[in-house]
């Protein structure tokens, strides 16, 4: 039987295996889909203030998030929701959802089950880590590896969140906009959310 070929695993912390995420985030993949039967995938993820994604879901996974530390703002089928330190969030499959860091940094456990069909689409967006950058961005990237996996993810449209200013900063220029998800400055890269470091600003900017 298929459960036979199972045995107990233990990793400690900063065990696994380290992607680089291209939807942004510094990921430490603790347990995979054929490490468990296919029963689920569970990665650590890192990110930093603002990191987004896109209104997306899954069709054939449900997930659920713990925030290990920091805060991150959630949108479920339309409902918005705070989830901090110690808190934890549940998305079944096919519910439209996204999410966007509101702390300096976060570090949360993702699970996905059953596990392989969310590991493909990550696996095809991510890649080895060399370093500790938590905020690669590669838009492009993450959108072939949603149109090659299509039951592990549909992307709706572009993040319904504008980033969080923090405490302290200047207000935006009213007359620029933030690049997201769907928009462009020119030939520049295209960003999936922003990051106060590495945002890019151009006012008008269209939308694809």
């Amino acid at each position: 039987m298929a459960m036979a070929s199972l045995v107990p695993i233990v990793r400690n912390a900063g065990d696994g295996d380290r992607q680089s995420f291209a939807g942004g985030g510094l990921h430490l993949w603790k347990l995979l889909a054929e490490e468990t039967d296919g029963a689920f995938f569970l990665l650590e993820d890192t990110m930093v203030k603002d990191k987004t994604t896109p209104l997306h879901l899954h069709p054939e996974a449900h997930e659920l998030t713990y925030v290990i530390d920091g805060e991150i703002e959630v949108q479920t089928d339309g409902q918005r929701a705070r989830v901090r330190s110690g808190g934890v969030s549940f998305v079944p499959k096919g519910v439209a959802h996204a999410f966007i860091v509101v702390s300096a940094e976060a570090r949360l456990i993702a699970l996905q089950t059953p596990g392989a069909v969310g590991q493909a689409f990550y696996r095809g967006a991510s890649e080895p880590a060399m370093d500790e950058d938590a905020d690669t961005l590669d838009l492009a990237r993450l959108q072939a590896s949603a149109a090659a996996n299509p039951r592990g993810i549909t992307i709706l449209g572009p993040s319904p969140f504008s980033p969080v200013p923090a405490r302290g900063a200047p207000p935006r220029s009213s007359s620029a906009r933030v690049l997201g998800m769907g928009e462009r400055e020119g030939d520049h890269l295209r960003e999936l959310g922003t990051d106060g470091r590495r945002e890019r600003i151009a006012a008008p900017l269209p939308r694809l």
